[in-house]
């Protein structure tokens, strides 16, 4: 049975417009009519399968579950300690290109060895420095960068000095000609000294 609007809501303190609207809204939906009557399949909600239930180990089980685990744990980290410590003992990077460094304002030296071309393009490169200074800061460490157009551009590595000689041995993604110029950079973010640093050392 159609409804007059009248019936439904009080128009008496509507504006005109707004009671021409609602107007023509209703009379959308009575000319529309009642939904269609819910079909007999879906007045009932699907029942779910039933879970399968995996039991959980017992005590015993589970605290050798738990030794296991962290006896992986502990070989991983090992194994990582191992391999930190082995490889900065191993024998220099086999160079087919020693660079030479000096310091720029401070009495240091240093070199840079460049090894041959790795099947995935990447250049082995050994830096070794001496006589820069222990820098104070926690924050504070040193970048060697490649040295282009009067400005350091591709950052190579970065490192700390721990004692009066330090050793780093990295890869970089791109090739080491006999033109390239490095530069090694201070920086010290306590001192407002940031990215890229302050130049100490560059190629003889």
């Amino acid at each position: 049975m159609n409804r007059d609007l009248s019936d439904l809501i009080e128009l008496g303190d509507l504006a005109p417009a707004q009671r021409q609207r609602l107007q023509e809204v209703h009379d959308l939906l009575t000319a529309v009519g009642p939904p269609p009557a819910l079909s007999p399949a879906l007045r009932e909600p699907p029942q779910p399968e039933p879970a399968q239930v995996i039991p959980w180990p017992d005590a015993g089980r589970r605290r050798g579950a738990a030794a296991l685990i962290a006896a992986v744990v502990a070989a991983v980290a090992v194994a990582f300690a191992g391999g930190y410590v082995l490889g900065d003992r191993s024998e220099s990077t086999e160079a087919s290109q020693v660079v030479a460094m000096r310091g720029v304002n401070v009495r240091a030296v240093g070199s840079v060895r460049v090894g041959e071309e790795e099947p995935a393009g990447n250049w082995p490169m050994e830096l070794t420095v001496t006589g820069l200074p222990v820098q104070k800061g926690e924050r504070d460490y040193y970048e060697l960068f490649v040295w282009r157009k009067g400005k350091p551009t591709y950052p190579c590595v970065g490192f700390k000095m721990r004692g009066d000689r330090t050793t780093v041995r990295f890869t970089v993604p791109y090739e080491f000609r006999d033109s390239t110029k490095l530069v090694v950079t201070a920086i010290e973010p306590d001192e407002d000294v940031r990215w890229p640093g302050r130049v100490v050392m560059r190629t003889v």
